[in-house]
């Protein structure tokens, strides 16, 4: 969506995404909160929405515009290229530690900066900034995947099977971790799915009807967060429909807000730069 075409609620609700992740990353890197403790419990709940939030919207704007030679070329500009850029910033650290070993202390980290690790864990693994490689494969698999039907229910199903899916594989310790986000990208294109479906309905919805919505949504998820962050749910299947019911109350929560605000200059600004 761009120029006249551009709607503004879904600028607003990337800007909210962009401020509730800049407020997770008061953690260090491995999610340990060595510096603001006291804020643990809050972004464990915002950590339960916060990427599937973008990788719905990710399903709003979609589109295989140009054939997929300039699909791929575009999104590997837009995603796989600042994912190289910018983690480097991943690889200057055990070099870091390499020349100044009393640097690791500064971290407050129990994690590996071995540089052989390192360099797997960011470049073959996509460890890095991982939502940019998740979300590149996600947008391949969404250009097959609507290339292959535009039957609305079909790819919901697809979106929801691949949502709950890949959610059991990620909470599974042991199972061996596949290269490039692979089972991210596969959650990606699953809440990918499920916007692309929705996208006309959410934009023909009033803008009372998404403020009752979002407050109703809110209610529900906070029921569903605070137990499930507090360790009250046990593991297994009850965590698992909790973590993703969740996943899309907090998600639908902040879409239905934004389109009731309906305008805020300064988020839409953030959400589109």
């Amino acid at each position: 969506m761009s120029g006249s075409k551009r709607v503004e609620w879904i600028d607003v609700a990337k800007g909210v995404g962009i401020v509730l992740v800049s407020f997770g990353h008061l953690r260090n890197g491995d999610g340990e909160s060595v510096w603001l403790p006291a804020l643990d419990a809050p972004i464990d709940a915002i950590y339960l929405f916060h990427m599937p939030l973008f990788f719905l919207l990710g399903g709003l704007t979609f589109s295989r515009r140009g054939g997929f030679k300039a699909f791929l070329v575009r999104k590997a500009k837009t995603l796989l290229v600042p994912y190289y850029v910018f983690s480097l910033y991943f690889l200057a650290k055990p070099f870091a530690i390499l020349l100044i070993p009393s640097m690791r202390a500064a971290f407050q980290t129990s994690h590996d900066y071995g540089i052989a690790h390192q360099f797997l864990d960011v470049l073959v693994m996509g460890n890095g900034l991982w939502f940019l490689m998740a979300f590149f494969v996600g947008e391949c698999l969404m250009y097959g995947l609507t290339s292959l039907t535009d039957n609305g229910r079909m790819l919901a199903a697809i979106g929801m099977a691949s949502v709950i899916l890949s959610t059991f594989v990620s909470s599974q310790a042991g199972w061996p971790t596949l290269p490039f986000q692979i089972v991210a990208g596969v959650k990606a294109a699953g809440y990918m799915c499920v916007g692309y479906v929705l996208k006309e309905w959410l934009k023909a919805i009033p803008r009372g009807r998404a403020g009752v919505s979002s407050a109703c949504a809110a209610i529900v998820f906070l029921t569903l967060a605070v137990p499930a962050v507090a360790g009250i749910v046990p593991d297994g299947p009850a965590l698992l429909t909790a973590s993703v019911a969740a996943a899309f109350l907090g998600t639908f929560a902040v879409i239905w807000l934004c389109i009731a605000v309906g305008s805020c200059r300064m988020l839409a600004y953030i959400g589109r730069y």
